[in-house]
């Protein structure tokens, strides 16, 4: 197990009758998961996050990490929790601060008690994996949207969380700088087998990645459980402001004109055509 969220009450103003999180409960692993995290603006999920690693402390309940649980009150050494738990924000201008990217992507092995030469060769190796190397030496708030976002993840990924979480990662991102991204993770889950964890709300990200659903809904857990199953519940989607993925409207509107014929709703292109050819697409 590598986050246990127990019974956690959660609000920005603890006067608030209602809570951005309400009784929250959840289990995710710290190995071979993709995990969305969806919901509409304003249903938690950045605050639900930002628990996982303890810049946010719950107001009841309590969230096991790994061997550590934090509590509404009382929690020491919280510093070794947010090496394990490693946070990429929506915006990348929030981690973003030294005057080189080399400097940007040194500091968290720095702040974990690294060498100045094993940080630096850590940053290095780390930035030739995500295909900024020639970056280095260049002052981070000059780069482009999607350089910046690369750079913050790899001011996170060279201190080798065990669970890697991305808040909105392809938003503002072209098509191409988003598919890149998407092959980054992708390659970095398969090479470590740890959980990567995305708030998202691009629902062909979902469709196309994720292996497990967390959805919210005004601070509540609405579902918890594979993408297909949600989105094969057209009224679950509608109560949770949710759409479906591109592939799966266009095999509805096929299935409409009469042209194929399904049960269960594909996902991803693959699954629509093989209901094309006429094959099984489970």
């Amino acid at each position: 197990m590598g986050i246990s969220v127990q019974n956690v009450v959660f609000s920005y103003n603890k006067k608030n009758p209602v809570p951005t999180l309400n009784n929250v409960n959840l289990n995710i692993d710290s190995t071979n998961e993709f995990i969305c995290i969806l919901g509409a603006t304003g249903s938690g999920k950045s605050t639900l996050v930002q628990l996982f690693n303890a810049l946010l402390i719950p107001n009841k309940g309590n969230i096991q990490v790994f061997d550590y649980i934090i509590k509404p009150k009382r929690n020491k050494k919280l510093k070794p929790i947010r090496k394990r738990i490693g946070l990429v924000f929506q915006f990348p201008e929030y981690q973003l601060f030294e005057d080189t990217v080399l400097k940007d992507i040194m500091f968290g092995p720095l702040n974990f008690g690294a060498k100045k030469d094993e940080a630096k060769e850590k940053a290095i190796e780390i930035a030739k994996k995500l295909h900024i190397e020639d970056l280095l030496d260049r002052p981070p708030f000059n780069l482009s949207g999607g350089q910046k976002r690369r750079v913050a993840i790899a001011g996170i990924l060279v201190s080798e969380p065990d669970i890697l979480i991305l808040d909105e990662p392809t938003v503002g991102l072209d098509p191409k700088g988003k598919q890149e991204l998407l092959d980054i993770l992708t390659e970095y889950r398969k090479s470590t087998g740890k959980t990567i964890i995305v708030i998202t709300h691009d629902m062909n990200v979902v469709a196309e990645y994720a292996t497990r659903c967390i959805v919210l809904n005004k601070g509540n857990l609405s579902f918890d459980g594979k993408p297909d199953v949600l989105f094969n519940d057209l009224a679950l989607l509608e109560e949770n402001q949710l759409a479906l993925p591109s592939i799966s409207k266009i095999a509805i509107y096929l299935k409409d004109k009469g042209l194929i014929k399904f049960d269960k709703i594909p996902l991803k292109k693959r699954e629509l055509e093989a209901i094309i050819r006429g094959e099984d697409h489970e």
